[in-house]
């Protein structure tokens, strides 16, 4: 056998256990997809009575719409995805995802935020936090669903290999809080990074886990100030 076929051979089964890995880590999801997307409407989950036409296929939590609103009008390239937000018990305060099925189709490719129901995982719950903190991990959170939707299937795959080594998530998760400051969300990112570390009483696992991982709220001032200036700094701790 060549090397040549013997790459291709390699390439297909990391692919393919990567793959397995995600439809696993995603079955639970699954059931539930197709009626939640089929069913929810913008203006049904509202709860305010206003459409956000400018989203027509996100699937909004009501309690939530405000804060949902105001992180996706920092990223109008999302305005023709279908995203839905919701609650599911995580070992995170939240998460994004999309459904395998539609891997390989950006077209076709569903979207979801998953805002964790448990506090009994992190120590934390996303409801604990002020408004615009809520803003500033969602931001993150949205940032992460437009960097997948930039990649291809192969992409993803690719992404999923690094994502599963430490260095590889550092990197991941730091670019992503980097996407969500250039978009305008610094202070409040800033300020959900602060009440995870300072306010919340969130575990210690989990906070080592957000000092590793993620930007610190001082990275962030410095990130926002050699963006926007410093006259963008001086309210952020307000």
């Amino acid at each position: 056998m060549n090397e040549k076929r013997m790459k291709k051979i390699l390439l297909y089964s990391i692919a393919l256990s990567v793959h397995l890995m995600l439809s696993i880590q995603s079955l639970a999801l699954k059931a539930q997809d197709s009626r939640l997307l089929a069913s929810a409407s913008p203006s049904a989950k509202t709860g305010g009575g206003e459409n956000m036409t400018e989203f027509p296929l996100v699937s909004f939590l009501p309690e939530y719409y405000d804060q949902i609103t105001e992180a996706l009008s920092h990223y109008p390239e999302l305005k023709n995805l279908a995203i839905a937000f919701r609650y599911k018990n995580i070992n995170a305060t939240l998460q994004s995802r999309f459904r395998i099925k539609g891997m390989f189709s950006r077209k076709n490719r569903q979207y979801f935020v998953l805002i964790d129901n448990d506090k009994h995982n992190s120590g934390v719950l996303f409801q604990e936090a002020e408004y615009a903190a809520q803003v500033g991990v969602l931001g993150h959170e949205l940032a992460q669903i437009a960097d997948y939707h930039q990649r291809n299937g192969w992409q993803l795959i690719r992404f999923g290999l690094q994502y599963m080594c430490r260095p590889g998530r550092r990197k991941i998760e730091r670019y992503t809080d980097e996407m969500a400051i250039t978009k305008g969300l610094g202070r409040q990112l800033y300020l959900w990074n602060h009440f995870i570390l300072e306010e919340s009483e969130a575990c210690d696992s989990y906070k080592c886990f957000k000092r590793r991982y993620y930007l610190s709220p001082d990275e962030i001032l410095r990130k926002v100030n050699k963006l926007w200036g410093s006259q963008n700094t001086r309210f952020i701790k307000k």
